[in-house]
């Protein structure tokens, strides 16, 4: 008697301590995890990765690791939109990623080199060119007729106002 006891003691110790463990491991939460890599394989940390529940809006973001992984445990059953981007990439965009309850969706990302497009606007005009005639010439300004006092009224002392004029009185 002492030992049916014994046994329906040990029995019973027994399955207080396995059914805990399997009523814990019992979860309504799943699991996206994954890594970010471009093109050749290599790894970039410190992406961004926004997650977004579609039904109710519910969105968390994080930056991947120095080794390119990311994981968002916990999340309700259900479909997200995921969004990746870094800077110098183009941003990439996952929908109806589903989340089943207790497992890891897996989730490899590859991003690809953003392109650029650099516009560079110049203003400005270039001075004119006579292309219709050879022979060289000068305007002197109002201004500078009327402010300059001239030894006896002679316009050539205003010939040294203008480009190319040397002591000769020849201009190049």
């Amino acid at each position: 008697m002492w030992c049916n006891r014994s046994l329906y003691a040990l029995t019973v110790a027994m399955c207080l301590l396995v059914v805990p463990k399997a009523v814990l491991s019992q979860t309504n939460r799943g699991t996206i995890a994954g890594s970010v890599a471009d093109t050749t394989g290599a790894a970039i940390p410190d992406a961004t990765v926004k997650l977004e529940q579609k039904t109710t809006g519910l969105s968390q973001a994080m930056t991947t690791s120095t080794s390119g992984d990311f994981t968002f445990p916990g999340l309700a059953a259900g479909q997200y939109t995921i969004t990746v981007s870094h800077t110098g990439f183009q941003t990439q965009q996952f929908a109806d990623v589903e989340v089943d309850v207790a497992k890891t969706t897996s989730l490899p990302v590859t991003m690809k080199v953003a392109t650029q497009a650099q516009t560079v606007e110049v203003t400005g005009t270039a001075p004119l060119l006579e292309t219709s005639e050879s022979a060289q010439n000068a305007v002197v300004g109002t201004r500078a007729v009327q402010e300059i006092p001239l030894n006896a009224r002679d316009y050539r002392q205003l010939l040294s106002l203008t480009p190319g004029f040397n002591s000769a009185f020849s201009q190049n």
